[in-house]
């Protein structure tokens, strides 16, 4: 009852992202095709490749569920090889075409534009696939296969972190009630800023914050050392990724310091200094 009473007075509320704001899933939000290409095409090429592969990570995942492919029984590759975090690609052979699926930066080398697309996508904090499509014929699974020649890149499909159901109307009744809302990640900038912005937190439709090209989030790695400076900064952004547990403690005191009332949503072991020191802690 104790802790109910005390919500009413949180003027701040800060919050991690995994598990409160986000489920542990991805979910599609875009399907970039390359200049000439077909767009259902390239969502065609994804929605196989993801439906053909014998085992799907969390991404692959996203895409079979978003219905991207033709429909039907899946198909049987003829060839595959797997995905390698040290080539950043894999690749299946199908009945009528060779499908390349990976990173940008290692299918997208010889078309400048979609590849510029593509990092732009990235910077704003977006996980990023490519597909292309290939004429030669696959190589052998080793870690350091090379890619398959004549590869003639199709397009990039644009990934985010799937918000829970009640996110964004959570949020939206915190601003009614004039609670400030913060994000603390320890992921990347970028991607904490875009979480912010599709959750509808006030300040992060703002767009890159010229300072650092971080995106809405400021970069804990780069905090002001001044308790000053880092309270001035943390009233002008949304959230801050890349943050220490520690740093994490310090923002919630230095705000805590300045006269607010602050709040701490945390369920993991590095949240835990920070709901220590805010005036009311919540943990699921």
């Amino acid at each position: 009852l104790n802790a109910i009473e005390s919500l009413a007075s949180v003027t701040m509320l800060c919050t991690d992202k995994t598990g409160t704001l986000t489920e542990a899933a991805l979910r599609v939000v875009g399907v970039e095709p390359a200049a000439g290409a077909d767009r259902d095409a390239v969502a065609t090429a994804f929605g196989r490749y993801a439906a053909a592969m014998p085992s799907r990570n969390a991404t692959l995942e996203a895409i079979h569920a978003a219905g991207l492919g033709p429909g039907g029984p899946a198909e049987h590759p003829a060839a595959q090889v797997p995905f390698s975090s040290r080539r950043r690609w894999g690749a299946l052979e199908l009945a009528d075409e060779r499908l390349v699926v990976g990173a940008p930066e290692a299918l997208l080398a010889d078309d400048r534009e979609l590849a510029g697309r593509a990092h732009g996508e990235a910077a704003r904090g977006r996980p990023v696939l490519a597909v292309a499509r290939a004429a030669g014929p696959l190589p052998g699974p080793a870690p350091d296969a090379p890619l398959p020649a004549g590869l003639e890149p199709l397009g990039f499909v644009v990934l985010a972190e799937r918000l829970r159901d009640d996110a964004e109307r959570t949020v939206e009744f915190f601003e009614a009630e004039e609670v400030a809302l913060k994000i603390l990640s320890g992921d990347a900038p970028a991607t904490v800023g875009a979480i912010a912005r599709d959750a509808g937190i006030a300040g992060a439709e703002d767009g890159s914050r010229e300072d650092d090209g971080d995106g809405p989030a400021l970069n804990g790695e780069r905090l002001p050392a001044d308790d000053e400076g880092l309270l001035a900064a943390i009233r002008e952004a949304p959230a801050i990724g890349r943050i220490s547990p520690e740093d994490k403690e310090r923002v919630v005191r230095v705000l805590r310091e300045s006269g607010e009332y602050v709040g701490m949503v945390g369920d993991g072991v590095n949240d835990v200094p920070a709901l220590k020191k805010a005036r009311l802690a919540i943990a699921q």
